[in-house]
């Protein structure tokens, strides 16, 4: 795994390949959010996804906006453009909005649980009839 430097100047790591499954997961809530915060079209929704962590081929992106226009999640409007043919837009519909918050709280859920599995394990582990504190370890000879 590679280092990558977040906001805090501190490193963390980055997820290896192994995390493609779950990036692709969360890419229709990604979408949603992303053309929720502003109307775009499919070129400028590839630009903004490589900026962060769900960047993807237009071989994911294009078939994921069909899959959403089909279920009338979101819809197209041609715009003109200054430099070549008019550009699709594409914008949430009154569905696609009710699907972004229920995303939206599920993974709200999710996180909270997580979290809590976290903390559950690491109270149950320190206060077991097992529990081994740090201090009482020898270190294994090298």
């Amino acid at each position: 795994m590679d280092k990558i430097p977040n906001n805090n100047s501190a490193n963390i790591t980055k997820p290896d390949q192994s995390f493609i499954a779950m990036k692709r997961g969360l890419l229709e809530f990604i979408v949603l959010k992303s053309i929720d915060a502003e109307s775009m079209y499919a070129d400028e929704l590839l630009k903004f996804l490589e900026k962060t962590e769900f960047s993807c081929p237009k071989g994911t992106l294009y078939p994921l906006l069909q899959k959403l226009l089909n279920q009338n999640l979101i819809l197209q409007h041609y715009d003109e453009s200054e430099i070549g043919p008019p550009r699709k837009y594409y914008f949430l519909t009154g569905t696609g909005i009710v699907r972004l918050k229920t995303l939206h709280d599920y993974w709200k859920l999710l996180n909270h649980s997580i979290e809590n599995i976290n903390l559950e394990h690491i109270v149950m582990e320190r206060s077991g009839p097992y529990y081994i504190s740090p201090e009482t370890v020898t270190p294994p000879p090298c």
